[in-house]
């Protein structure tokens, strides 16, 4: 990583932690970003793939929206989300157990996160399902000007699907920006 970049935590999943949480992050950078290599267990509800969201400093208000452009190499498509109680960075996330559950490679861009605006970020996510996976690139706001002092990554449960967690070996890393 480039020297603006320093290593602020790493997690990684047993296979039962749902959601994953990064607390007491420091305001001392200008921006965060998240490294993650993940995919979930099956739990009950819902299909074969799951959603991949998120929240700041455990606000379930109306707060959050975001848009996403999802692509397969054959077709793309978009969708928006506003007055949400959480953020999804991409959905159709491999699940254990399924013939092509690959890693889930995602980076989450958590920008201006202590100053006293409202908090954007950029995520992008891919998946290679033998050829047939997918890029999502997303971006979202939460509309709060307070600082985000913990972040909370889930499967599907924010939604309302209990029983998923994030399988074991998943792994999460937050660095912090310095003078981006």
């Amino acid at each position: 990583m480039p020297a603006t970049y320093e290593p602020i935590a790493t997690f990684t999943a047993d296979g039962s932690s749902n959601p994953i949480t990064f607390t007491s992050i420091p305001a001392t950078y200008t921006d965060l970003r998240f490294v993650i290599s993940c995919r979930a267990n099956q739990g009950t509800g819902g299909g074969g793939y799951s959603n991949f969201t998120y929240r700041y400093n455990s606000s379930s208000s109306t707060l959050y929206s975001s848009t996403e452009i999802i692509g397969d190499g054959a077709s793309a498509t978009s969708s928006s989300n506003t007055g949400a109680t959480y953020n999804v960075i991409g959905s159709g996330y491999s699940i254990i157990g399924k013939s092509d559950s690959p890693l889930n490679l995602v980076t989450l861009d958590v920008l201006n996160y202590a100053g006293s605006t409202n908090k954007t970020a950029l995520a992008t996510s891919s998946t290679d399902r033998n050829g047939s996976g997918t890029v999502v690139r997303n971006v979202s706001l939460w509309r709060s000007t307070s600082a985000i002092t913990s972040v909370s990554f889930d499967v599907d449960a924010f939604g309302g699907v209990s029983g998923r967690a994030f399988a074991s070996g998943s792994t999460f890393t937050l660095y912090g920006i310095k003078n981006a």
